[in-house]
């Protein structure tokens, strides 16, 4: 993965891919070679799907009108089952 494609993926600015990676300074994304070795790829892929369900459970918990609004877990199981049980109606 190129680094130009990266940062497009993580927001399409260097801030916004310096904050989605969890960095102190947006310095580390300029450091980044121009073609990301696998390590730094599946880092990226990470931070995606981090957000990527950030955002679903923002939007179940809106879905919810906000009451037991779910949160990420540690291993995500607790709240996939929380959040898939009140949406779609599922009794525990």
């Amino acid at each position: 993965m190129d680094k130009k494609d990266a940062i497009k993926l993580l927001g399409g600015t260097p801030a916004k891919a310096a904050t989605a990676m969890g960095y102190q300074t947006v310095h580390a994304i300029y450091m980044w070679p121009d073609t990301l070795p696998l390590g730094m790829v599946d880092r990226v892929h990470g931070a995606l799907l981090r957000i990527k369900t950030e955002r679903r459970l923002a939007r179940a918990a809106a879905k919810m009108g906000g009451q037991n609004k779910p949160q990420l877990s540690g291993d995500g199981t607790e709240t996939a089952h929380v959040v898939r049980s009140k949406f779609h109606g599922v009794q525990q």
